[in-house]
């Protein structure tokens, strides 16, 4: 774990790249391509911008090191990344003058199987329960169950130090109430947007409407089937999750991770 955490020092990509009115971190494939696409959505009607063709665009909504093109727009941006040690404290988050993050979180067991489904391509004959136990060394897989854990270890800690500079979107939340979850992200980012604008947006970001914009091409972002990612795990696979997660997780977010119903 020694390697993880010098890894984590060295990587101060939000420390150095901080100067946004807000910053989107996510799990993978927690709902970030669609709150982003709803945002574009939004800020594009808000202040008369053409939307993107392609869902990758950072026109709108941008990266720590491609920042938005229109700089009349709020400056906002999205990353994974698992957050600096020095967020841990309040007064280092007030010294470096950090924005505010939008936290986005998902079931483990779901991000874990969407993400297997998307990606097994790349590795081989690796079954589903191989992945599931990961590799600690961390380079065997574009993410896996340990990267869970660090990514929401390290962002616990700074709700913990600096509650206010961060806001909690749970996936599932967004999916039971996409609406007012919105309105709760606006508020956090003190964007003044009407409920007529929002609608708009999230009527412009069904799934349908995003899987006909370009994507990547090697990978499809949108996952138009519904699956019951419960019936993907097998008894010892539930045994490994529960022990793990209850051995490493700092905070489970709300999720429950001894129900499988």
């Amino acid at each position: 774990m020694l390697s993880y955490f010098l890894k984590e020092l060295t990587n101060i990509s939000l420390l150095y790249n901080r100067h946004f009115d807000g910053v989107i971190v996510s799990m993978h494939q927690s709902g970030s391509h669609w709150i982003k696409h709803i945002l574009t959505i939004l800020f594009c009607r808000m202040y008369g911008i053409d939307e993107p063709e392609s869902i990758n665009s950072f026109e709108i909504i941008g990266h720590p090191k491609v920042p938005p093109i229109h700089k009349n727009i709020p400056q906002i941006v999205h990353s994974h990344s698992i957050a600096h040690p020095l967020m841990s404290f309040k007064a280092t988050n007030d010294a470096f003058s950090l924005p505010k993050y939008l936290l986005l979180v998902r079931d483990i067991r779901s991000t874990l199987e969407s993400h297997y489904a998307r990606d097994k391509k790349f590795y081989g004959d690796t079954s589903f329960s191989d992945f599931l136990r990961g590799d600690k060394k961390g380079g065997k897989f574009h993410k896996d169950i340990w990267w869970d854990i660090r990514f929401l270890n390290s962002w616990s800690r700074v709700i913990k130090a600096d509650p206010g500079r961060v806001c909690v979107v749970r996936y599932e939340d967004l999916q039971a109430d996409v609406a007012s979850e919105v309105e709760k992200i606006c508020t956090f980012f003190e964007i003044e947007a009407s409920r007529e604008s929002i609608d708009y947006a999230i009527n412009g970001s069904t799934k349908d409407k995003m899987n006909d914009k370009k994507g990547y091409g090697w990978v499809s972002i949108i996952r138009m089937n519904q699956v019951n990612v419960y019936e993907k795990y097998n008894d010892g696979d539930r045994t490994f999750i529960e022990q793990t997660l209850h051995k490493n997780l700092v905070d489970d977010f709300g999720y429950d991770y001894s129900k499988w119903d």
